[in-house]
């Protein structure tokens, strides 16, 4: 990659590690939190991986009744935050998040006497028919479905604030749309889906496609590739334009282009 795109990359995944502690920070819960060091440590660790560029996680501060109402399936602990895993679906004629499992809930129960919110995942249960296929640093509130919805269909919850959205890691909307579409022309091909319709008609689409196929070609197959190399080979195919005050500000803040 260029000097250029490879500082996009690393930015929007520094923003984007940023957005994630500042809610782990702010949240009611931190102080409960950090009563353990050593675990608070192990979960400050996690952000590193969630905050990603390429990343389909993010963090929500959530009510801890929500987070115990949505948990299915047998526990499963690795010490860290909550977190929700969900699908893109549908639920009485609208589209929602459907949980499909959950992780860490025993550390909501260990909390709920003591706070009322705390910070939990939601995770995007591998790509999703959203722009960006459900990258949180490419997504825009208006395409993110307003309800969350049990395993079972019966809960049902308001979709909460997250962390992580293209606006709060300081991407353009023209840089955050040619992106997405790039990365929805990759994993088409590697899936054989169709692309979400407001990626239809973008420039970067047909450019995307052109370059999985002929990786495809070559037997280097998109379903194998990591999530990271794809995001950036969308940044190289997207080639986003950053306005001249846009990168005057970028660069007196301290980011090198």
């Amino acid at each position: 990659m260029t000097k250029r795109k490879a500082s996009l990359v690393n930015e929007v995944s520094d923003r984007a590690r940023e957005c994630l502690h500042a809610f782990l920070e702010h949240s009611p819960a931190s102080e409960a939190l950090k009563s353990n060091p050593d675990n608070y440590k192990e979960i400050v660790y996690g952000i590193s991986s969630a905050g990603n560029a390429h990343s389909r996680q993010t963090l929500s501060e959530m009510q801890i009744t929500d987070i115990l109402a949505l948990a299915c399936g047998t526990e499963v602990s690795d010490n860290g935050l909550p977190e929700i895993i969900v699908e893109l679906a549908a639920h009485e004629g609208e589209a929602v998040l459907k949980v499909v499992k959950t992780k860490n809930i025993s550390k909501a129960i260990s909390l709920r006497d003591e706070v009322d919110s705390m910070p939990a995942y939601i995770t995007m249960n591998g790509p999703q028919s959203l722009p960006g296929t459900g990258i949180f640093a490419l997504s825009d509130d208006s395409f993110l479905p307003e309800r969350i919805i049990g395993h079972d269909g019966e809960v049902s919850i308001r979709m909460p604030a997250i962390a992580v959205t293209a606006e709060n890691v300081g991407l353009e909307t023209h840089e955050a749309a040619d992106i997405a579409a790039a990365i929805d022309g990759i994993i088409s091909i590697g899936t054989n889906t169709p692309v979400h319709s407001a990626s239809e008609g973008h420039p970067t689409l047909d450019k995307a496609r052109s370059w999985a196929l002929r990786s495809e070609n070559r037997g280097d197959l998109i379903i194998g590739m990591p999530d990271s190399l794809i995001f950036e080979r969308a940044v190289r195919i997207a080639k986003p334009a950053v306005p001249e005050n846009v990168l005057s500000q970028r660069q007196s803040n301290g980011m090198n282009f």
